[in-house]
């Protein structure tokens, strides 16, 4: 895996609070000036229609403003600027030689947020400021912080940020629901990651590892999160992207996760309805076809006008009836939710590759099994591992030399209750730095091949979902002898189902 440094990111210069004054006595503009040096960026007014104009035009920080001048006086001005929508925020100090009552409750009246008597005294003043403009500056950092959670916790796709010990630090409603988080993530003690993920695997492993042990990189790649389904709730396909944010040399990461699980189930229907299309309509048809194109040469010589057209016609509805199959496995898309969890007797394993492989067309197929399986169940449906085999099959004719795939399927045994399918093809072979990529959704491998694109690109990648999400492993390489790839499929033995309780 790539592994970027951090990159060097050049911090724009904080600009200075901008202050506008807006009072009749340009003595008071001098003197403000002089008071508060290079501290802010002043902006100044000498009535209030001038007043409510530079304020629109200069959006300042705080507005420091004038209780007593001609024409529209501060009152007026406080009232207006509250009244618009652009400038309704600003913190206001009222500027006012009344020391009374009734001034100080008007100005509340209008919206004013503080008061300063004139003449004011400087340390006062500064003080006032430097307060004022420090509470909008932290009212402005909390309102843009709850538009942007608000947006996040409408947002379909589910957020976390997390710290580069991959500590939890927000996550929004999506990414709680989905990961089972507690709605409250305020706790003293900040919740891992890691451990969050607990009732999930993650794939591709090796990837994950790598990225586990450098989480800073901004290029971890394409992960999955994968929950098997079991009785109270169906499985779950997450996949995973990160984004990395540095800040003074401290590093937070974005983690974005997208639910796939309906996409992956979708593609299991279309392979699963694909093969059943194939082995139903197309295994029949075709020896029709066959057995018409025997009579064709050895009896049609001998038919009359009649029969012959009747032959003819018949051939023709056959050819037509194979391509509108083809066309209904072509441009069907299916959207239903398909069972992954089930089981399969190792022993049937001959017999649905028979019939898989008699589908498909492929004649020079062998399926050889341990002995030790021989009781054995895999945990995975037998509609899953049809599409499976189905896909493998498909691409094993894709890439074989003259549309003639020779496979061989070996299911093995292995110490950690779990059974190794390597489906092993004699067609052409993948560049060594595409080893990596197969798994990827939308890679093509036959782009580089052949040019061609036929697809999306989705029949390995699913393939992969479909065996991770029963909790298994994936593995592709080139064989060393005879051409043509090995695609290895680790999958779970089922456990020993329970006695059946006698019945009375």
């Amino acid at each position: 895996m790539k592994t970027n440094t951090p990159r060097s990111i050049t911090m724009q210069t904080q600009r200075s609070p901008r202050i506008l004054l807006i009072d009749d006595d340009r003595r008071a503009h001098e003197r403000f000036h002089d008071m508060t040096g290079d501290l802010y960026e002043l902006h100044s007014a000498y009535d209030g229609e001038e007043g409510l104009l530079r304020a629109s035009q200069c959006q300042p920080d705080l507005i420091m403003l004038d209780v007593m001048m001609p024409g529209t006086d501060g009152l007026t001005v406080c009232g207006n600027l509250r009244a618009h929508p652009a400038l309704c925020d600003i913190p206001i100090i009222m500027l006012t030689a009344l020391d009374d009552q009734e001034t100080r409750l008007a100005s509340l009246r209008e919206g004013a947020d503080e008061f300063l008597t004139k003449p004011f005294n400087d340390l006062e003043m500064k003080l006032r400021l430097r307060n004022m403009l420090e509470i909008n500056r932290y009212r402005r950092i909390e309102d843009e912080r709850a538009r942007t959670q608000w947006l996040l916790d409408g947002s379909k796709e589910a957020c976390l940020m997390l710290d580069d010990q991959l500590s939890i630090k927000y996550a929004n409603t999506r990414a709680r629901a989905l990961l089972g988080l507690p709605e409250d993530m305020s706790s003293e003690e900040p919740l891992n990651f890691q451990l969050a993920l607990g009732e999930f695997h993650t794939e591709p492993r090796k990837h994950w590892s790598e990225w586990l042990a450098q989480p800073r990189s901004s290029d971890a790649g394409l992960l999955h999160l994968l929950r098997p389904a079991s009785n109270s709730r169906p499985n779950l396909a997450l996949q995973m992207q990160t984004h990395v944010h540095y800040h003074r040399s401290r590093a937070s990461i974005l983690v974005r996760l997208t639910d796939v699980t309906a996409e992956t189930n979708s593609q299991l229907m279309r392979w699963t309805f694909q093969y059943h299309v194939a082995h139903k309509l197309f295994t029949p048809l075709t020896a029709i076809k066959g057995g018409l194109e025997i009579l064709e040469e050895t009896a049609a010589a001998r038919l009359d006008k009649s029969e012959l057209e009747a032959f003819e016609a018949a051939m023709k509805s056959t050819n037509r009836l194979l391509s509108d199959c083809r066309k209904v496995v072509d441009y069907l898309e299916l959207g239903h939710a398909a069972p992954l969890a089930g089981r399969f007797p190792v022993s049937d394993m001959g017999k649905l590759c028979t019939q898989v492989w008699s589908a498909a067309g492929i004649r020079l197929g062998i399926c050889d099994l341990d002995a030790k399986l021989e009781r054995s169940d895999l945990a995975i449906s037998e509609l899953t591992l049809t599409a499976i085999i189905a896909e493998l099959s498909a691409n094993s004719r894709k890439f074989s030399h003259g549309g003639v795939p020779q496979i061989t399927l070996r299911v093995e045994s292995t110490s950690k209750q779990t059974a190794i399918l390597s489906f092993t093809d004699a067609g052409m072979q993948i560049q060594p730095e595409q080893l990596a990529h197969v798994w990827l959704p939308h890679y093509q491998a036959e782009k580089s091949l052949t040019g061609s694109v036929p697809g999306m690109g989705m029949g390995l990648a699913s393939v992969a979902l479909q065996v991770w999400q029963v909790g298994g492993a994936c593995a592709f390489k080139n064989n060393e002898h005879g051409g043509g790839v090995t695609v290895s499929l680790e999958i779970p033995l089922a456990k020993p189902e329970p006695p059946g309780n006698l019945q009375p």
